[in-house]
C-alpha cells in the first residue's frame, strides 16, 4: 500500500515537473524574442515581460513538492556532514519535515485567504488581466503537494527497516565498485 503511495506521487510529482519544464521554454523564448527585438528597436512586448514572470514564479512553485520529496531542495549540508547513527539522521529528516509540514500548513491556510479575497474583489495583474487567485491558486497546490509528500515520506519512514538495508547494500556495492586505484567512493 505504501509503494502505490510513493509511486503515485512520484508520478504526479513527475508530471508538474514536466510542466514546469515546458513554462521555463517557453518562457524563456519569450524573453529572447522581446531582447532581440529591443535590441533590434521595435520596442518588444509590453505584455512578455509580465508574462515571463508570471511563468518563472508558477514554475518554481510547481517543482517545490517534487524537490522536496525527492530532497533535492536546498537544506543544511554541514548537517549531512556530521557522522551521525542512521537513527539520528531519520529523526532529524523527520524532524525537519514536520517543521515544513507545519510552516507550510500555515502558509496554505492564509494563501487560501487570499485566494478568496482575490476573487472576492476581482483582482488581476496590470498589463495582462491574469487573475491573481490564479497565481495564489498555484502556490497554495504547491504547499498542499508538499505536506501531502513530507506525510507520506515521513509515514514511509516507520517500518523502512529493509529497504535501508538495501540501500545500504546498494550504496557499499556502489562504493566498492571500480579499478584498482578507486578509492570506493569520496574522498
Amino acid at each position: 500500500m505504501k509503494n502505490i503511495f510513493n509511486k503515485a506521487i512520484f508520478s504526479f510529482d513527475n508530471i508538474l515537473m514536466t510542466i514546469a519544464s515546458f513554462l521555463l521554454l517557453i518562457s524563456s523564448i519569450l524573453a529572447v524574442i522581446n531582447a532581440v527585438m529591443r535590441s533590434v528597436g521595435l520596442g518588444g512586448f509590453l505584455w512578455s515581460d509580465e508574462a515571463t514572470v508570471i511563468l518563472i514564479v508558477v514554475m518554481v512553485f510547481l517543482t517545490q513538492p517534487f524537490l522536496e520529496y525527492t530532497g533535492a531542495q536546498l537544506n543544511i549540508g554541514f548537517i549531512d556532514n556530521f557522522r551521525l547513527p542512521d537513527r539520528a539522521k531519520t529523526a532529524m529528516e523527520i524532524g525537519r519535515g514536520i517543521v515544513i509540514m507545519i510552516l507550510l500548513g500555515y502558509l496554505a491556510y492564509y494563501c487560501w485567504d487570499v485566494i478568496q479575497r482575490s476573487i472576492r474583489f476581482n483582482i488581476v495583474t496590470p498589463v495582462l488581466r491574469f487573475p491573481r487567485y490564479l497565481l495564489y491558486g498555484c502556490l497554495f497546490v504547491s504547499f498542499v503537494l508538499t505536506v501531502l509528500n513530507w506525510l507520506i515520506k515521513i509515514i514511509g519512514k516507520f517500518g523502512q527497516n529493509e529497504t535501508v538495508v538495501e540501500e545500504n547494500d546498494i550504496a557499499v556495492a556502489c562504493d566498492t565498485a571500480g579499478d584498482d586505484n578507486d578509492k570506493g567512493g569520496i574522498v
